[in-house]
């Protein structure tokens, strides 16, 4: 299976991006995710089976220990992939505690 490590999106937070989301909708053409699949990325593990996803379990837990809330603030929207098939992502400004418990992850994964 495809795996990563993601934060879900605080309830306001959430509704604006749900808000943004069918604004886009109804101007692009595109397949778009249901608003409960909406996530912050950490880190992307790729294909692990269940012993890795144990242990990458195992690393959030370690990285998590002690952190407290995280402030997100939009900053912008970008594209991956192919032209024809990208998906569309929500830049997120870098706030100090965001970016410790990002490393902080993908120090206790490595």
């Amino acid at each position: 299976m495809r795996a990563f490590i993601a934060l879900e999106l605080p309830d306001a937070f959430a509704d604006e991006v749900a808000a943004l989301s069918r604004q886009l909708e109804a101007v692009c053409s595109g397949r778009f995710v249901p608003d409960e699949n909406h996530h912050l990325t950490l880190a992307f593990l790729g294909e692990a089976g269940e012993a890795e996803a144990r242990s990458a379990m195992a690393a959030l837990d370690a990285a998590c220990l002690d952190a407290g809330p995280v402030h997100l603030r939009a900053t912008g929207l970008g594209t991956f992939g192919r032209a024809r098939d990208a998906t569309l992502w929500l830049g997120i400004e870098k706030d100090p505690q965001l970016m410790d418990l990002a490393a902080r992850v993908r120090s206790e994964l490595s």
